[in-house]
């Protein structure tokens, strides 16, 4: 891993998102130790956990003999749908949406945009050539002569998926860079943000919600001339989103029903609207 020299600004943030780790370990380890049935398990992907954990405190003080308990760290969709599968979560919250013959219901429930960000660059104009210059390894400058350093993200990770659905053309690029052995492409969405703001020159892609949500020092890059920021209009003007759903198995307990219909309630939506979270259709 490359290091850059962390802005007080830098430091504060990754003191912030550490102890929200540590807040979450705590809130897991208690849960456990209630071990009583009004516990609910969630796993899934990390670029909405954020999110989840604040929600899951309002449900939590507007029911006080349930917990709500967030695996961390992220199990991905795949993870989590297997962990539901094999009954040790309750609540899988996946980043594609789950096939007919798949164990559980999935139920559709937020959407935000994929974003190109980093920590200090910025290019004048960032669309495809661009990005495919970048990912093929010919751009590997930012426009001040500075190391351009390149965050992937795995193959089967949403964002990747969410880049190959909306830009077809960047593929054979893209297949170029994940083909390297040289670049770096952190576990999971949090690890991928915290990579982003802490080393100099990079660029990679990580979701507007999680940004917004943990207030993470990165700079968000316009794409083909479209700002991301939260928006209702903005899906008509941009064409880069990650969806998020909801899977419970088919005999969920009263407290799951509860809570996934508080998740996917009209009040609790509009909490994630100001972050950049919208409602995935129905």
């Amino acid at each position: 891993m490359g290091s850059g020299a962390a802005t007080p600004a830098r430091r504060r943030w990754w003191l912030q998102g550490t102890r929200w780790a540590l807040m979450l370990g705590l809130s897991s380890m208690a849960t456990k130790a209630l071990g009583t049935s009004g516990t609910i398990t969630v796993g899934g992907v990390g670029s909405v956990s954020p999110l989840i954990q604040r929600l899951a405190m309002q449900f939590e003080r507007a029911h006080p003999g349930t917990r709500v308990q967030i695996v961390q760290p992220p199990m991905g969709s795949t993870g989590s749908l297997r962990a539901l599968s094999a009954h040790r979560i309750d609540v899988a919250v996946t980043g594609q949406p789950v096939g007919p013959t798949e164990t559980g219901l999935a139920l559709p429930w937020l959407r935000t945009p994929v974003v190109f960000a980093s920590s200090s660059g910025m290019l004048d104009a960032l669309d495809v050539p661009t990005l495919q210059a970048i990912y093929s390894g010919e751009r590997r400058r930012w426009p001040d002569g500075s190391p351009l350093r390149l965050v992937l993200r795995a193959t089967a990770e949403s964002e990747t998926i969410a880049l190959r659905e909306a830009l077809p053309e960047l593929n054979p690029a893209l297949d170029a860079a994940l083909a390297r052995r040289d670049l770096p492409m952190p576990d999971d969405d949090l690890a991928a943000l915290e990579f982003l703001a802490r080393v100099k020159g990079t660029f990679g892609t990580t979701s507007l919600g999680l940004v917004n949500t943990l207030k993470a020092p990165v700079r968000i890059l316009p794409f083909e001339g479209v700002q991301p920021q939260a928006d209702p209009q903005l899906p008509q003007r941009y064409r880069l989103w990650r969806g998020y759903h909801l899977v419970h198995r088919s005999d969920p307990s009263a407290e799951v029903s509860r809570f996934v219909d508080f998740l996917r309630a009209p009040a609790t939506l509009r909490v994630g609207a100001p972050l950049g979270y919208l409602p995935l259709a129905r």
